[in-house]
């Protein structure tokens, strides 16, 4: 009877010192920092819970230009990108040979760009470069174009649009001729007037925002472009 007795009290002892050092415990870290506690038991502290878009924005990469899909015929090649994400879409074709893209701004600062050249088109001629597009978001679109003559003054026009309303939102003295025209599907052809000196026409395409094209991506902001065609005009 004393030995049962005996192994009763050392229990209740036993159980009693372990809730006393739990509890120690528990009030020692509760002054302390979470990660401190965490890296005080030898583990990693949990990652920092991010809402679903911020977390989304981070993980978009940017694309490198040799990622861009191929081009096909027209005299027309990708010169490059930046701060853009572009995804490949399905379906036919706006331009023939050219790929439509999802172009989404990537979570930096400055200019979200993507550009190609004509090359090979007749020296002294004037032509309209159209871009198809469709805006991602409420983005606007800067259209550029030049035909960035070596050693001699280059031609250059440029002009923002506003997608939506379908509207010139800006433009430089150089881009007279210019304009947005509804297409079907609910395409927008953009286009600009240039003449080229050396037969090489260079085209640039920014998403923007009302009329500024240096601003930092959130991920979803940006523009889908159908392809870009060149024409002889007069």
């Amino acid at each position: 009877m004393l030995s049962r007795l005996a192994y009763t009290i050392v229990g209740i002892v036993i159980v009693a010192l372990s809730f006393g050092a739990v509890m120690f415990t528990l009030n020692l870290w509760s002054g302390y920092p979470i990660a401190n506690a965490v890296s005080a038991a030898g583990m990693q502290p949990a990652p920092q819970l991010q809402s679903v878009s911020a977390a989304a924005t981070e993980t978009i990469p940017e694309t490198p230009v040799e990622a861009l899909p191929r081009v096909d015929g027209g005299g027309f090649q990708w010169a490059g990108i930046a701060h853009l994400h572009a995804e490949p879409l399905t379906g036919m074709s706006v331009v023939a040979g050219q790929p439509i893209l999802k172009l989404v701004t990537t979570p930096q600062d400055g200019y979200h760009t993507i550009a190609g050249q004509f090359r090979g088109l007749s020296k002294s001629q004037v032509y309209r470069v159209t871009a198809w597009v469709k805006p991602a978001g409420d983005a606007n679109v800067e259209l550029e174009i030049s035909d960035g003559a070596i050693g001699q003054p280059f031609n250059h026009a440029v002009a923002i649009f506003n997608l939506g309303a379908r509207a010139v939102v800006s433009t430089d003295v150089a881009a007279k001729q210019r304009g947005i025209d509804q297409g079907p599907d609910r395409w927008r052809k953009v286009w600009l007037d240039m003449m080229t000196s050396n037969g090489d026409i260079i085209v640039t395409l920014r998403p923007a925002v009302d009329g500024g094209v240096i601003f930092k991506g959130d991920g979803q902001l940006g523009v889908i472009l159908g392809g870009v065609e060149v024409e002889p005009q007069g």
